[in-house]
């Protein structure tokens, strides 16, 4: 090689290795946001992280993003958290196993000075600086809604509200109640308090139709659950027979919408959720204007439009891997 060729290839990677070792070093003294989550088995999580890694990378911050493994773990939330706490994170935001549960080691990073904020689930104290959430009571609402406009006055109604002591299905229960309590030939035979797995929501939907035989519709706080749900009504025969809803827009939500065995979901823009929370948290550790409470709202999808809908706001490219810390 030239000595003038080599002199400038010399200078190139010189600048090459001096802009990754800035990159490297933003990294390391940059803010670090912390994330608490339930579980990452659900692609409604996925996705949220997804959104929240994206707004991360938009702005140069560094994400530790643990996973409590189910809603039943609130111990292993609860020592996660206090991982974030050792770890001295920027901010944190938490998605709570048990929002009463989580409240007081959330509470205690508040007091060692490291802010706080919900995201699609509230923690049971006043002293985040943030929430940003799905219109939960409106997730509810438009299934009820639904099945009101396309069955009539009269329906026996099976509500899958999902795991109990999360302010999400608790609100969703709520809205889709709000709706029913209108029409007074609109019966909830039952109402589900179980875990957020396709696993679980089958099985109790099989026995909810050996129990009720003249059931019209199942409703569901999230797309996870009805998955379950749907398996159920496949294998009984019963597709087009009852009206399915929920809430979300998984792949597979999707597939059982176009086959006609889930009718309707208000699609929550999930991937919007994780991405407004991150670039809330980064609002306010760089003292600049930010929203208290913001509320994503949903998007109503059937068979007619579901050929029509934008999934880039909804759920998370299937390439994509969240990357885990674990303590």
């Amino acid at each position: 090689m030239k000595p003038a060729m080599l002199k400038i290839v010399t200078g190139l990677v010189a600048a090459y290795t001096l802009a990754v070792m800035s990159v490297g070093v933003m990294a390391q003294t940059g803010e670090t946001i912390g994330i608490s989550v339930q579980q990452l088995r659900d692609p409604y999580f996925i996705s949220i992280i997804y959104g929240a890694q994206k707004a991360a990378d938009e702005a140069g911050v560094k994400l530790i993003i643990h996973e409590a493994g189910g809603y039943g773990n609130v111990d292993r939330q609860i020592a996660q958290i206090e991982d974030l706490i050792q770890k001295k994170v920027s901010m944190m935001i938490v998605m709570p196993t048990n929002s009463r549960g989580v409240a007081p080691v959330v509470n205690r990073a508040i007091s060692k000075g490291i802010p706080a904020m919900h995201m699609g689930s509230k923690v049971a104290t006043d002293k985040m600086i943030a929430f940003v959430q799905s219109d939960d009571h409106e997730l509810g609402a438009a299934q009820a809604r639904y099945v009101k406009e396309k069955i009539g006055d009269k329906a026996n109604l099976i509500y899958i509200a999902g795991p109990p002591g999360v302010t999400w299905t608790k609100d969703r229960w709520k809205g889709y109640k709000s709706i029913v309590d209108t029409n007074s030939g609109h019966k909830v035979l039952d109402t589900l308090w179980i875990d957020s797995s396709r696993e679980a929501a089958l099985k109790k939907t099989e026995d909810m139709l050996q129990t009720y035989k003249n059931l019209t519709s199942i409703g569901a706080s999230g797309d996870f659950m009805t998955l379950g749900a749907g398996d159920a009504i496949k294998a009984a025969g019963k597709v087009g027979k009852i009206i399915l809803t929920t809430a979300g827009m998984s792949k597979d939500a999707e597939d059982m919408i176009r086959n006609g065995v889930i009718q309707m979901t208000a699609a929550q823009q999930v991937v919007q959720i994780g991405y407004v929370g991150v670039k809330t948290a980064v609002q306010y550790l760089r003292k600049e204007k930010y929203s208290k409470h913001t509320i994503i709202p949903p998007i109503i999808v059937t068979k007619e439009n579901v050929d029509k809908v934008d999934v880039n706001n909804i759920r998370h490219p299937d390439s994509f891997r969240p990357k885990l810390i674990y303590p």
